[in-house]
């Protein structure tokens, strides 16, 4: 019996292509994932630098959520712990395109990777919603660096 495969929409798309359609909110709805999520912090981090890298990366996201009435998917402490965890990553290691950056980085595919550092309680407070609150479980500070 043969498996297929059904391309992913963010899968089919160049980087410049992916930007694009995340930047104009044309992804569909429920093809945005954390691999995308990733790949958004890879894109913009190695283009823009830290910094700049990290502003474009959550404004970006908090356009996309308000473009397609998801006002629960942007949250600041996850945001920014993968935009740390990219970033050390990128430090490491240079490795392109993404697809190979992705492969070199095992714990960055697991979106289950936060919760070593992280407690899903804090994780589903408001609090950790709306502004970056410091790990509970683990200083991922001291794995990466």
């Amino acid at each position: 019996m043969y498996q297929t495969t059904i391309p992913r929409f963010c899968d089919s798309l160049s980087d410049q292509d992916f930007l694009e359609a995340f930047e104009s909110a044309t992804i569909p709805n429920g093809e945005f994932k954390h691999k995308d999520h990733i790949r958004v912090a890879y894109l913009y981090l190695k283009r823009d630098g830290f910094k700049e890298g990290t502003k474009r990366i959550i404004e970006g996201i908090q356009n996309f959520a308000r473009s397609k009435n998801l006002p629960n998917l942007y949250h600041q402490t996850i945001t920014l712990f993968w935009i740390q965890m990219v970033h050390q990553s990128i430090s490491k290691r240079q490795v392109e395109p993404y697809e190979a950056f992705l492969e070199c980085n095992p714990a960055l595919q697991r979106k289950e990777t936060i919760y070593e550092f992280y407690s899903p309680e804090l994780l589903k407070s408001e609090e950790a919603r709306t502004k970056w609150i410091k790990p509970d479980l683990r200083n991922y500070f001291s794995v990466i660096l």
